[in-house]
């Protein structure tokens, strides 16, 4: 209601289209601007506190990846196993498949690990 439709609350920053359509109080981490431990440090703690949270890809070449180029994703939990440091997202649109490490095929994941993540 605040842009007019959620049509118009597309584009910008997350924290902002989040803030508008729940109401709850946002924070925007400019990631590249912190360390991996730094960023860890704030979304895992986050994520064991249940709080809602999103992620953006900006402009690059991620394609390759799986990723949407200027796409939202939700950030739908982070997992700390063995010294591996993971987070699951999630594409709202579901239209692409992550090719990257740690892929649904990535030898990296054992049985122990997917029953824990």
């Amino acid at each position: 209601k605040t842009c007019g439709s959620f049509a118009k609350s597309i584009g910008g920053q997350e924290s902002e289209a989040l803030r508008a359509l729940t109401g709850a109080p946002t924070e925007y981490l400019e990631h590249q601007s912190m360390s991996p431990d730094e960023l860890w440090n704030k979304i895992f703690p986050a994520d064991k506190a249940d709080f809602t949270m999103c992620c953006g890809v900006g402009e690059g070449n991620y394609a390759s990846l799986g990723l949407v180029n200027s796409h939202a994703y939700t950030l739908w939990g982070c997992f700390e196993y063995k010294g591996k440091r993971l987070v699951k997202i999630r594409n709202p649109h579901g239209e692409t498949e992550w090719n990257g490490s740690w892929n649904d095929n990535d030898p990296n994941w054992t049985k122990d690990m997917k029953a824990k993540c």
